[in-house]
C-alpha cells in the first residue's frame, strides 16, 4: 500500500524574514511503479525525490513549494546495476556510491567513475542518485559530460509505456528536461566503449564545489591517429554540450602539437558560457580549450609538457 505521511518542519530564515514558519507537505512512499503512477496522477504538482540532496535544499529555502513529495526509494525497479544485452543498466535511483564501486562500471566506464568521484563529498554521494544528477538538468552536472562521450542513453518511463533517448536529448535548458508530465527517468544505459581511453577534467573553486567548467574526452586511437573522438563539456552552456566541431577537426588525423593548438582554439569557440559568481565567460573559454588539449595529449601519449 502507498504510504502517506503529513509532515511539518520549522525552518530557520535569514535576516528580514519571519522565523519559525512551518512547512507542510504530504509525503508518499510508493512500493510499486503502479502505485507511483497513481500518486503522480492524483498529485500532478508533486515533487519526486530520491536522494534529496538538491530537492530538499530548494524546499527548505522556499525556492519550490510542492504540495507533496513522492519518494522513489521504495521502488525496486529504479535501483541496482546490471549488465543486460552487453549494456550496463543503472537504475535511476541508485546512489552514486554504488555506481562508483560497481566492478562493471569501474572496468568498462572508468570516465564515469572519475566524474562521479568529483560530485560533492562522500556523504553526498552516499545518498545522491545518478538519475537525480541528470534529472536536475543542471548545466554543470558532473555525470553528463562523461555519459555523453560514452554515448549513453536514458530510459524514460511514464503511464503509457517507456522510451529510450540519447543522453544529450534529455536536456532542454537550465533546469529543464524533455520529460512529459508523469514521466520519470527509470534507467541509464551505457554500451561499453571497447578499446577506448577516456578522461574527465573539472575546474572548480574548491574541490567539492560545482564546476566552473568540465570536460570529458574519449578516444579510439591507432597510434597517434584518432580514429574516433568524443568531446563533451559542462557548465559552459545552457545544457551540457557535445563539441562536435572539435571531434570533426581531430578524427582520422595524426595528432601533432600543431593540431592540438587548433583543437584548443576550436574548443574555446564551440562553447556558450556565461559570466556568473563562479567564473567569467572568458575564463571558462580558456579552461575548456586547455582541458580539451590536455586530455587529448594525455590520451594519445603525445610527448611534450601539457598546457
Amino acid at each position: 500500500m502507498t504510504t502517506q505521511v503529513q509532515e511539518a518542519g520549522c525552518l530557520a530564515h535569514g535576516r528580514g524574514s519571519t522565523a519559525g514558519a512551518e512547512l507542510h507537505y504530504a509525503y508518499y512512499r510508493p512500493r510499486t511503479w503502479d502505485e507511483l503512477s497513481a500518486v503522480l496522477e492524483s498529485e500532478p504538482s508533486a515533487q519526486v525525490i530520491a536522494g534529496g540532496t538538491d530537492v530538499m535544499v530548494r524546499v527548505r529555502q522556499r525556492v519550490i513549494r510542492p504540495p507533496a513529495l513522492v519518494s522513489l526509494r521504495g521502488i525496486p525497479e529504479l535501483h541496482g546495476i546490471a549488465v543486460e544485452g552487453g549494456r550496463i543498466r543503472i537504475g535511476a535511483a541508485t546512489p552514486i556510491t554504488d555506481v562508483v564501486t560497481h566492478p562493471a562500471v569501474c572496468e568498462t566506464a572508468p570516465v564515469l567513475v572519475q566524474a562521479l568521484l568529483r560530485l560533492g563529498s562522500q556523504q553526498i554521494r552516499n545518498v545522491a542518485t545518478l538519475g537525480g544528477n541528470l534529472g536536475n538538468a543542471s548545466p554543470c552536472a558532473d555525470s553528463a559530460p562523461a555519459l555523453m562521450v560514452l554515448d549513453a542513453s536514458v530510459r524514460i518511463r511514464g503511464r503509457v509505456g517507456s522510451r529510450e533517448i540519447a543522453i544529450g536529448s534529455l536536456f532542454a535548458g537550465p533546469g529543464k528536461t524533455c520529460l512529459e508530465p508523469g514521466e520519470l527517468i527509470s534507467d541509464i544505459l551505457i554500451e561499453p566503449a571497447q578499446g577506448a581511453r577516456a578522461v574527465f577534467l573539472k575546474k572548480s573553486r574548491v574541490y567539492m564545489d560545482l564546476a566552473q567548467a568540465s570536460v570529458a574526452v574519449l578516444v579510439h586511437a591507432d597510434g597517434a591517429v584518432c580514429r574516433q573522438v568524443r568531446v563533451a563539456a559542462g557548465a559552459v552552456g545552457p545544457t551540457p554540450l557535445r563539441l562536435t566541431e572539435v571531434e570533426q577537426l581531430v578524427e582520422g588525423k595524426p595528432m601533432t602539437l600543431e593540431l592540438l593548438e587548433q583543437v584548443q582554439a576550436s574548443a574555446s569557440r564551440a562553447i556558450a558560457p556565461i559570466s556568473d559568481v563562479r567564473a567569467s565567460e572568458a575564463y571558462r573559454r580558456v579552461i575548456v580549450g586547455v582541458f580539451v588539449k590536455r586530455a587529448l595529449q594525455q590520451l594519445i601519449g603525445l610527448p611534450g609538457r601539457p598546457s
